[in-house]
């Protein structure tokens, strides 16, 4: 999905339509459920949560990162202008990890 942001939206709003039909469904058997099915779907949803909270705290980590790539690259660049230089080595003199 990286660089798709249509396919982003639309598994966001399958997410929320999914969580939705979960939550009616559980309101709508609440009398029918015992405390060993509540335990277990509890147990089941907080796995579910965990993931989903390791997924965000690593896209967090991966923004920062990003983030700090590009504040010393505009950096660079700022120093190559102050330079004299009338426009910047497009790979900053090596900065780029690809380059």
């Amino acid at each position: 999905m990286a660089g798709d942001w249509n396919a982003a939206g639309n598994a966001l709003r399958s997410s929320r339509r999914s969580t939705r039909a979960f939550l009616d469904a559980m309101e709508r058997c609440a009398g029918e459920r015992d405390e060993e099915f509540d335990r277990r779907i509890h147990a089941r949803m907080r796995r579910v949560f965990d993931m989903r909270e390791d997924q965000l705290e690593r896209l967090r980590v991966f923004r920062d990162g990003v983030g700090t790539r590009l504040q010393t690259l505009s950096r660079w660049k700022a120093f190559a202008r102050s330079l004299g230089t009338k426009r910047a080595a497009p790979k900053s003199a090596g900065l780029d990890r690809r380059g």
